[in-house]
């Protein structure tokens, strides 16, 4: 977590980076804190981020309503920009798998289930159902590879 200044400042910012509400970027923050509390010996950066990854985890795991609220935003800012690239490569003939995967720098298998979310979002579901397929998806996740997604997708 770099040094923004004051709490209200780095409560806006994580806000701003993330697109989630104040209290849901009071908690982003509050875990975060408590990461760098929890080091034991020399503290490093790695520490830090590794306690902050295993008590993400936990949250994802338990769906804490907060982290249930934050994955919603994370869906809701994220889709747009999926249904435009599944668009764009159904239009030109191209697998939309692929397009995802090489624009967005994920693994196929990550790529596959964005596809999964802008096929349901097409359905008509709600950004609550699609968050929920979107944990279903992360339960076939081992932790390691859980909180491998969860460092690339969040912002501090």
């Amino acid at each position: 977590m770099q040094n923004m200044g004051s709490p209200e400042k780095l409560i806006r910012q994580i806000m701003q980076d993330n697109s989630v509400d104040r209290e849901t970027a009071i908690m982003l923050a509050l875990r975060s804190t408590e990461a760098a509390l929890r080091v034991e010996g020399e503290f490093t950066e790695k520490k830090v981020q590794q306690i902050l990854m295993d008590l993400l985890l936990t949250d994802s795991r338990n769906r804490t309503p907060w982290f249930v609220t934050f994955c919603e935003s994370f869906n809701r800012k994220s889709l747009p920009g999926w249904v435009k690239l599944v668009d764009e490569a159904t239009e030109r003939g191209q697998d939309p798998v692929t397009r995802i995967s090489v624009t967005q720098n994920v693994i196929m298998s990550i790529a596959k289930e964005h596809v999964e979310l802008v096929r349901l979002h097409k359905e008509g579901k709600s950004i609550e159902e699609i968050t929920k397929a979107s944990f279903a998806f992360d339960d076939d996740k081992s932790d390691a590879e859980l909180c491998e997604l969860m460092a690339q997708q969040i912002t501090f």
